[in-house]
């Protein structure tokens, strides 16, 4: 490839990166890489896309290289920092952070970027002499919606709230996407600040002017086709007198469950058992999902896709599935468990791919879930569904719906776990999860908040300390919000 083509890939590549043109960039960067395996620019724009795409290990690959390529560059450093941040490998992330802030004492992005994973890892008063230090305006929304949290953190309510309401003031967060994208964050942090002072109504104000726009990409009649389109795939046929992938020598566990039900807290203290290893919300197999129909050749997209598959395909990616989670670093222990929010719609492709994979289901009120999703702040993009109390309504529906069809067809052994049951008697429900599981019990499991692990999880805040009961019946405080909608609970009724 000759001087001018790589001159004109790379101008296309810094441009569609600019213009947030993910795909043209990415596609740009790799045909450069191609070309010039250690090409510096070329491996930071890769790793910055695989990052917005919440591809976190292949990322961090790009990000070494690049950083390999050209030590001096500290943007390579910082985007590691962020990358490993995201991985939930904290003290790498401080470790980068603070190795940029050695050559460059004054660097911002440094520092909001080390306040930020401090706040995450429960060091506030650092967090807040880290941002003190920065010197930033009181209006800039990304150390404000730190020093937000860590007052909120600390129990100062108020303090929060003037915090997020200077930042509100910032004209900024009026222009274009990025602007609205940091005021929503911003009304759904004061959300949770107003909720914190109990101020119910204007809680759920903030949290519906924040989510209004994304709510409108939500539609009812196609979500609930989508979910048809899985049930008739995944049908009886699909499972019984089939031959089965060999066995893998990893035990797997997916954890199934409504937002805000619970699946964290379970992640965590199975993650805290010697034996068992967290993965988070490992989206390989949602992504997977999106790629058979091109890596078999199927004339069907997701889920017909996936009709008939052969041994050969099944075997190859389960240990895709595999060798990804060791990209990712999740190497230990001998029990892998992966609760992404998508599980109970990807359960038919697990039993697929891994016939001796164990299901455990979260359930909590449908009410106390409808408020804790609402005043949650998931992406409107991935999740429209969770952006108004009717799409909420809606996916509780249709995840009873294909609960109950998994219950027919699929192989899986299932677990039901009620998480007010395991606030009130946290040792009796933590030991049949154990039992279920196939592991001894550890006084590890029971002080799962003691553990060094970083949450990246809306409940990262939650799952540091003990269990406590003030989030049950949450949603009595929002009695009159609630009303108009069906409240279908997940929880299977039990035989008389």
């Amino acid at each position: 490839m000759s001087k001018s083509s790589i001159g004109k890939l790379e101008a296309t590549m810094v441009q569609a990166l600019g213009q947030g043109n993910l795909g043209a960039a990415l596609q740009s960067s790799l045909s450069i890489i191609q070309q010039f395996p250690e090409h510096h620019r070329a491996h930071l724009t890769a790793a910055k896309v695989r990052h917005a795409q919440g591809l976190y290990g292949q990322a961090k690959k790009h990000a070494e290289r690049a950083r390999a390529s050209l030590p001096s560059d500290l943007e390579a450093t910082l985007l590691l920092a962020m990358i490993s941040a995201s991985l939930g490998r904290s003290k790498e992330a401080i470790e980068l952070n603070r190795k940029v802030l050695h050559q460059q004492p004054t660097n911002k992005q440094a520092m909001v970027s080390l306040a930020s994973i401090l706040e995450r890892t429960g060091k506030l008063e650092q967090a807040l002499e880290i941002l003190q230090q920065a010197d930033l305006p009181e209006e800039e929304p990304a150390s404000g919606m730190i020093r937000a949290k860590c007052h909120f953190g600390s129990g100062d309510f108020e303090q929060a709230k003037r915090v997020l309401d200077t930042c509100l003031t910032n004209p900024l967060l009026d222009r274009g996407m990025s602007g609205a994208q940091q005021k929503r964050r911003i009304l759904l942090q004061r959300a949770l600040v107003n909720d914190a002072r109990h101020q119910f109504d204007a809680a759920m104000e903030d949290a519906t002017n924040a989510k209004k726009a994304d709510a409108e990409n939500f539609h009812p009649e196609q979500f609930a086709q989508e979910i048809d389109s899985i049930i008739e795939c995944f049908d009886d046929a699909q499972f019984k007198g089939k031959d089965q992938p060999r066995s893998s020598a990893k035990e797997h566990v997916f954890i199934v469950g409504m937002p805000r039900s619970g699946t964290t807290l379970v992640e965590q203290i199975l993650d805290a058992h010697p034996k068992a290893t967290g993965v988070g919300e490992f989206k390989s197999i949602h992504i997977m999902s999106k790629q058979i129909q091109h890596e078999i050749g199927s004339w069907a997209p997701w889920p017909a896709s996936t009709k008939g598959m052969s041994i050969d395909n099944r075997e190859r990616f389960a240990n895709a599935y595999e060798s990804e989670l060791a990209d990712h670093g999740f190497t230990e222990g001998d029990l892998f468990v992966n609760k992404h929010l998508f599980n109970m719609r990807l359960l038919g492709l697990i039993a697929t791919l891994f016939p001796n994979a164990k299901v455990i289901y979260t359930h909590r009120s449908a009410k106390d879930v409808a408020v804790s999703c609402m005043l949650g702040n998931f992406s409107g993009q991935v999740h429209p569904e969770l952006q108004s109390f009717d799409g909420i309504s809606n996916l509780l529906k249709q995840h009873k719906k294909l609960r109950a069809h998994w219950d027919q067809v699929l192989p899986l052994q299932t677990l039901d776990v009620s998480y007010e049951e395991l606030i009130e008697n946290p040792n009796e429900v933590t030991q049949q999860i154990l039992n279920f599981c196939g592991l001894e019990w550890s006084d590890t499991c029971a002080e799962f908040y003691n553990s060094d692990r970083t949450v990246m999880t809306l409940s990262y805040n939650q799952v540091r300390r003990p269990m406590y009961a003030t989030s049950v019946n949450r949603a009595e405080r929002y009695a009159t919000h609630l009303e108009g909608y069906d409240w279908h609970e997940t929880k299977p009724t039990q035989a008389p």
